[in-house]
């Protein structure tokens, strides 16, 4: 089985904790949970960290250092609706696929803008995570769903799918990162 991580921050463990339950008595997952950034906590580079990069630092700084493998990374308040084994058995085995995109927001990289929203769940190859350890790190932090998007776009040798239509959404919860009606994304689609 894939490894799963679940990137959260202190204030969250509760939520965090919840999900990690859920995965495995409706999926039989066993998902680790990584302790990520807080708004305002300064990061590895000593910068403080804003709004806007908390989830990138995470990235940078505790979730992709966590990881050599295949890996799904998820939010802490993923719900899945189907089994993701199942679409991650399938991206390995039969579409050779490095990035599974299976859990988002909106949008699309073949539309303009050219960003996916949401980082819910995310299937990575080993490969992927090689490269973006390498690219991660050596850009400035920005919303991470964008970064993620532009790191796709810029490595058209790693094969990426994204579902048409996720496999799960957003438990509601109060959201410190967006700005947007974000409750919309809490119901199946």
């Amino acid at each position: 089985m894939t490894k799963y991580i679940i990137l959260t921050y202190d204030k969250n463990m509760p939520m965090a904790e919840a999900t990690q339950k859920r995965l495995k008595e409706e999926w039989d997952i066993t998902a680790e949970i990584v302790l990520g950034y807080s708004i305002g906590e300064v990061a590895n580079d000593g910068k403080k960290i804003l709004r806007t990069k908390v989830v990138s630092y995470g990235w940078s700084d505790k979730f992709l250092p966590s990881v050599n493998t295949d890996v799904v990374y998820l939010e802490d308040d993923i719900i899945f609706t189907k089994d993701p084994e199942n679409y991650v058995n399938i991206a390995k085995t039969h579409h050779k696929t490095d990035i599974l995109w299976m859990v988002y927001r909106k949008g699309k990289l073949t539309a303009k803008p050219n960003v996916i929203t949401g980082l819910q769940a995310i299937y990575f190859s080993e490969k992927a995570i090689t490269q973006l350890k390498q690219s991660w790190n050596d850009q400035e932090p920005i919303h991470a769903d964008t970064q993620l998007s532009r790191f796709i776009l810029r490595h058209p040798q790693l094969i990426f799918f994204q579902l048409k239509k996720p496999i799960g959404y957003e438990q509601e919860h109060q959201s410190l990162i967006s700005l947007d009606k974000w409750s919309q994304y809490t119901k199946p689609r």
